[in-house]
């Protein structure tokens, strides 16, 4: 196989891979969207952003510095570790006040009453 079957043989298993991925999160997002009251629902929202923000970071600037590097030492992993672990607490940990100051009708009781 030549590398011009690998490279397009890999971008249509990615792309499909893609996809299924967005098709799987809608079939997700549309049985929650049925399953739970508006409030809850639009905190799986907020959460799916947050969500995605923090894992964009870690894939794509984590990622790329351990790929790059021809030699990794323990140093640099633990430090590249601790690093998304902070960056990924300090992203989640006020979430019940950043809804709050978007949505100021916004309260834990309210969502978890059933």
């Amino acid at each position: 196989m030549s590398l011009k079957q690998k490279t397009v043989s890999g971008v249509v298993w990615t792309g499909a891979a893609k996809m299924g991925m967005q098709v799987v999160l809608l079939v997700v997002s549309v049985v929650l969207a049925r399953l739970l009251s508006p409030q809850a629902f639009a905190i799986v929202g907020m959460a799916a952003l947050v969500t995605v923000a923090v894992s964009l970071v870690n894939d794509k600037c984590l990622g790329m510095v351990l790929v790059q590097r021809p030699a990794l030492s323990q140093l640099a992993v633990s430090s590249l570790f601790f690093r998304a672990a902070l960056f990924s607490r300090f992203c989640f940990s006020d979430c019940p006040y950043r809804f709050q100051v978007f949505w100021p009708s916004f309260s834990m009781n309210r969502c978890s009453k059933p």
